[in-house]
């Protein structure tokens, strides 16, 4: 029998289904192709955001949080999913709520300011206005 291949954008309450260690089987029926965290839908709709970084994002911040960065700014998403080909793509909403999102030239990411700005590279953006569910 083939596993059902499944992609996650969202947040963790998305993503644990497909945690061993909280869903022991899960893999005997599913693969877990991708998974992006914590990125808004607006982010992910944006445009591209060109960047040079000189190599490698550095920062006080995790590489899995550099990674994020990374994805916010490339929207490279789009392109592993076209590589994963998943059966099911499961969507939240978390970071759009939670979150909101930020200006960055004619495009948008995530507005993890508290995060991203702890990389020096982030305050080189053209940042713009921040928009929130619960203001905007």
């Amino acid at each position: 029998m083939s596993k059902t291949k499944i992609a996650v954008i969202g947040s963790c309450v998305s993503r644990d289904g497909f945690n061993s260690k909280i869903v022991r089987d899960y893999k005997r029926y599913y693969k877990c192709v991708l998974a992006q965290n914590h990125m808004s839908m607006i982010s992910l709709l944006a445009n591209p955001i060109p960047y040079k970084p000189n190599g490698r994002i550095e920062g006080d911040i995790t590489d899995f949080n550099k990674q994020i960065l990374m994805t916010e700014l490339t929207k490279s998403i789009w392109d592993s999913l076209e590589i994963q080909k998943p059966d099911y793509l499961i969507l939240d909403f978390y970071a759009d709520v939670y979150f909101g999102i930020r200006e960055v030239g004619n495009s948008y990411i995530t507005n993890k300011t508290w995060l991203f700005k702890k990389t020096p590279f982030y305050s080189t953006l053209d940042l713009g206005n921040t928009i929130n569910l619960d203001h905007d």
